[in-house]
């Protein structure tokens, strides 16, 4: 999505995360409700365009939605494809249990009680 997309979903949903193409994330700070570069503990404004010497120019970066975890209970009532924190794909639910069959209990444990995405 392009730069006026990602800021319009931020202003409808202020807990989002988005990234760039180089990976660098932008959201909403929790400390001044501004539209900031996320940086570990290190916040920096998100300026769009600045005619400053270097000529900082945000406006055509492309952005794609961060994913949040959720818990597992929530992954499969999502009715969505979910991954694991540890998966590289996503997978219909079916297809996620039939990863899990076979696994030890600890796995297991450790696997309803981690990170989920919802696609």
């Amino acid at each position: 999505m392009k730069t006026w997309e990602m800021l319009r979903e931020l202003s409808e949903n202020p807990l989002l995360k988005f990234k760039d193409n180089s990976g660098s994330t932008v959201g909403i700070s929790d400390k001044t409700g501004r539209v900031v570069w996320l940086n570990g503990d290190k916040e920096e404004v998100f300026v769009i365009y600045s005619h400053a010497p270097g000529n900082v120019d945000n406006l055509h970066l492309n952005w794609e939605l961060v994913p949040e975890p959720v818990d597992f209970m929530t992954a499969i009532n999502s009715e969505k494809n979910i991954r694991y924190e540890n998966w590289v794909r996503y997978y219909r639910l079916g297809s996620a249990f039939e990863v899990m069959v076979g696994k030890s209990p600890v796995i297991l444990r450790e696997m309803l009680n981690g990170k989920w995405f919802v696609e």
